[in-house]
């Protein structure tokens, strides 16, 4: 005889119409787990459909109740007690593994506590532990799944499942509100994983290994340090023996993805160097041009400016040169005033050139440089129309007065040139 309390969880101190709510409640739960494919749903719908009926009235209530009751009485004269609970033990601890592997884990989660309370005292099972513990975490109670994994390493410490759960509680700790989350790091994670591995190795369990290395090498890639090559290690090894190993596939994807990436910036970056350096060289091109074109520029300047400074000269010396050669026309002529005065006129316009071309150097040497030459030059004119007043020294005054004009005319280019030279407009 079902019974149907136990069964779907419903409390015999229920009244009726709350028996029909908790029915219809449990039906539409496992109505939309049905359509999800669950298989245990479908026979949990058949236990609700035959509970439903024997809950119809008060009538079939109570004619249940009374059979349920006599019937366990019956049970109760004839079964161990011992025994009756560990028959519980077993059928609800197997009810629980078949909720976990459906997916159903609120129903698994009822079913492995009633297998806790059917256990005995001195018959701790780990099996039970490590289970109530996945129970739990796909339930979101991490903490008290966090201590059925510990009790369960605590009683078969070699079972890597066990150590596998722990490893995924710890990582669900760390991505969750506690306060401690820092205490489930992937640095313990990877501790975890590696006394797993250990125990595999030594189970030598080829399928066992290889989930372990799956989870290795996610751990090693989500490590602070991103061990790369620990990570891709592990990877293969995992692939070798399980081929759909979840993790690894997305660890060498993530990585081949990372790589390519780098390798895009690399490459990118390569060609923005490549493009500056060209663009440098096309500056110092540039600037190279510009100034092979103002040099030439200047070149052109100073032989214009040279060639200014050659007209200006030659335009300077026939101003200067044309009074001194009258001059010297007049003396031959035998017209010393006329001599003199041409003189004069020429020694003025070659003072009034160097002056202007020596007030570069400072106004008092100026002054200086042109009352000595002009006293000098004035000085052997002077001279030479004394000479030639005096017949008997006439031949000397021709020489000393062409000889003067020459200094005084020659003087006064070398000395304009060097000016120009030495300060340049």
């Amino acid at each position: 005889m079902v019974d149907y309390y136990e069964e779907l969880d419903i409390s015999p101190s229920l009244g009726l119409d709350e028996i029909k709510q908790a029915l219809v409640r449990l039906s539409k739960v496992y109505e939309k787990r049905e359509a999800d494919g669950f298989e245990i749903a479908r026979e949990k719908l058949v236990l609700i459909n035959k509970a439903e009926t024997v809950f119809k009235t008060e009538n079939t209530r109570k004619q249940y109740d009374r059979e349920l009751a006599d019937r366990k009485g019956e049970s109760n004269k004839s079964i161990d007690p011992i025994e009756e609970r560990k028959a519980q033990y077993k059928q609800w601890f197997k009810r629980a593994s078949e909720y976990y592997q459906s997916g159903e884990y609120d129903s698994a989660k009822i079913a492995i506590d009633r297998a806790f309370r059917n256990v005995s005292p001195n018959d701790d099972d780990a099996k039970l532990y490590s289970l109530a513990a996945d129970i739990y975490r796909l339930n979101g109670e991490l903490k008290s799944a966090l201590d059925y994994v510990v009790e369960a390493i605590v009683l078969d410490e070699e079972n890597v499942s066990s150590h596998i759960t722990k490893y995924h509680i710890y990582e669900d700790l760390e991505n969750s509100n506690y306060n401690d989350r820092a205490n489930y790091s992937v640095h313990k994670r990877l501790e975890i994983l590696v006394a797993a591995e250990r125990i595999a190795k030594k189970d030598r369990s080829p399928d066992v290994l290889a989930q372990v290395h799956d989870l290795l090498a996610f751990a090693w890639y989500e490590n602070g340090r991103g061990d790369v090559s620990m990570a891709t290690e592990y990877a293969i090894l995992a692939l070798n023996v399980l081929p759909n190993a979840e993790n690894a596939k997305r660890v060498l994807e993530h990585i081949k993805q990372t790589q390519k990436m780098k390798d895009e910036q690399e490459r990118q970056r390569l060609e923005a160097e490549q493009q500056r350096a060209e663009f440098a060289k096309q500056q110092l091109q540039q600037q190279e041009e510009a100034k092979e074109k103002n040099r030439k520029i200047e070149i052109a300047t100073m032989e214009q400016k040279n060639k200014n400074i050659e007209t200006k000269r030659k335009i300077e010396i026939g101003y200067i040169a044309t009074p001194f050669v009258l001059a010297v026309v007049f003396v031959l002529a035998g017209s010393p005033l006329w001599a003199y005065l041409f003189g004069v006129i020429g020694v003025a316009g070659l003072a009034v050139l160097l002056f202007f071309k020596a007030i570069k150097v400072g106004l008092l040497r100026a002054i200086i440089v042109i009352a000595c030459g002009l006293g000098a030059f004035h000085l052997l004119i002077l001279v030479a129309l004394d000479l030639i007043r005096n017949t008997s020294y006439g031949w000397v005054s021709l020489p000393i007065l062409i000889g003067g004009t020459l200094v005084g005319g020659f003087g006064a280019i070398a000395v304009s040139g060097w000016l120009e030279s030495t300060y340049p407009h």
